[in-house]
């Protein structure tokens, strides 16, 4: 038997995000999710990923179609049209908000046209990455209530 509530969602969550805060570990970004970040840390806050990233991505792509399409389009180029509309899918719709987080040593505050502007260059892919992975995973979005839990 299966009890669902054991698997139900909790939609404040869902909508409200969840923050994790990242470190750098291995040669690749990482995080580890948090009711609230540490004052000192860098985090980001991620919305799942659903209808609305989704939907956006359907609205940044038309302009950059025929040009993705070129069978002689370079790898390099691909990549940053890619970048261009997964990251802007992304700001406006996943990335909630981020705190110390610097970009050539700018410290950088949070706002929608600052993570369009980070998160569409290829120079930070790494971020974009994981801002999109972690938010596909919907279980994320209750990580921090299972933290919770456990007493972690």
């Amino acid at each position: 038997m299966l009890e669902l509530n054991t698997v139900k969602l909790d939609l404040d969550k869902v909508d409200g995000g969840c923050w994790w805060e990242l470190r750098y570990e291995d040669q690749r970004l990482v995080g580890s999710p948090v009711d609230t970040p540490a004052e000192d840390k860098p985090a980001v806050l991620l919305v799942p990923v659903g209808q609305g990233y989704e939907r956006q991505l359907e609205r940044e792509q038309p302009p950059h179609l025929t040009e993705l399409r070129r069978d002689d389009l370079s790898d390099s180029e691909r990549e940053r049209l890619q970048c261009l509309t997964a990251g802007t899918a992304a700001a406006k719709k996943v990335v909630r908000g981020w705190q110390n987080i610097q970009f050539d040593g700018e410290l950088v505050p949070w706002s929608e046209a600052a993570a369009i502007k980070q998160l569409t260059n290829r120079e930070w892919r790494n971020l974009l990455d994981f801002c999109v992975v972690t938010a596909c995973e919907r279980q994320a979005a209750l990580a921090r209530e299972e933290q919770q839990a456990t007493g972690n």
